[in-house]
């Protein structure tokens, strides 16, 4: 598997992430913008630097009811369940906040830019850098795991810009930080694939990142759980959640699928173990 412009987009993304990273450090706020815009930036910069083929980053909508439905309940679910779990066991006791009225005004306030957040992201992983991996012979698994693993690491400038490992939690921190990561980009992997456009996965990032000011506020929690049932991919139970959840869904034979593998450049194979789309790269 030669190296080609898939590791040029690598560099220049964990190059803006570091930078970004030490802006906020030194009290810089345009270093939040910086890290927000580099998946994109460095998916545009690579295109340009190799003259890629105009449909080498494809945005096109594709209407997979299923998978939508998926995008929608992924991050609601997995939340209200780890919260619920929380609270029955004492771990979590809820605040003020924690009312119907504050979260759906909350997620209107946050959805949008949340989805910019998302569109920007995706098109450098999974619009990009997925396809791009395929094209150089990487298994579907490991292509997912790749962009996972670099996904993560791409986040970790920022989460030391920010102080966002906090010091009761940094014995498990990192480890479940990288599984639950690792766990959601076979999800999303999964997911873009199957079908055949990065949308689903754009529009459950947005949902999960305006969820975030949701459990973030200081109102929701009167006393939060920050180990086994915090309401992020770090938490214990929420990262065993989401393995189990990728592990369903590699095991759905495209065949008998919720959603519908489509023959194409950018859609996969209509067999049970589907492809990336072949793009030049």
């Amino acid at each position: 598997m030669r190296l080609g412009n898939e590791w040029r987009f690598v560099g220049i993304v964990f190059g803006l992430a570091i930078t970004a990273g030490g802006a906020l450090i030194s009290g810089f706020d345009i270093g939040g913008l910086l890290f927000a815009v580099s998946p994109v930036v460095a998916a545009l910069t690579v295109r340009a630097l190799g003259h890629l083929e105009p449909g080498s980053l494809d945005l096109r909508f594709k209407w997979r009811p299923s998978w939508y439905l998926l995008a929608f309940a992924l991050y609601p679910i997995a939340t209200c369940l780890v919260v619920a779990g929380g609270v029955t066991v004492g771990t979590i006791e809820l605040g003020q906040g924690a009312t119907p009225d504050f979260v759906l005004v909350t997620l209107a306030m946050r959805l949008v830019p949340g989805l910019i957040l998302a569109t920007s992201e995706e098109i450098g992983w999974r619009g990009y850098l997925a396809p791009a991996l395929a094209t150089r012979g990487m298994s579907r698994i490991a292509n997912h795991l790749t962009v996972g693993l670099v996904w993560t690491v791409w986040r970790v400038p920022l989460l030391l810009g920010a102080n966002g490992a906090s010091g009761d939690t940094a014995l498990g921190f990192a480890p479940l930080f990288l599984f639950g990561n690792l766990a959601l980009a076979v999800i999303f992997g999964e997911m873009r694939l199957r079908a055949g456009t990065i949308w689903p996965v754009i529009v459950s990032r947005g949902i999960g990142i305006a969820l975030t000011y949701v459990v973030l506020d200081r109102s929701f929690f009167t006393r939060p759980d920050t180990f086994w049932f915090a309401p992020r991919p770090d938490g214990l139970v929420m990262a065993l959640l989401l393995m189990v959840i990728a592990w369903v869904i590699t095991r759905v034979p495209s065949s008998q699928s919720v959603g519908t593998l489509m023959p194409g450049p950018w859609g996969g194979d209509d067999d049970d173990e589907p492809d990336f789309p072949k793009v030049s790269a």
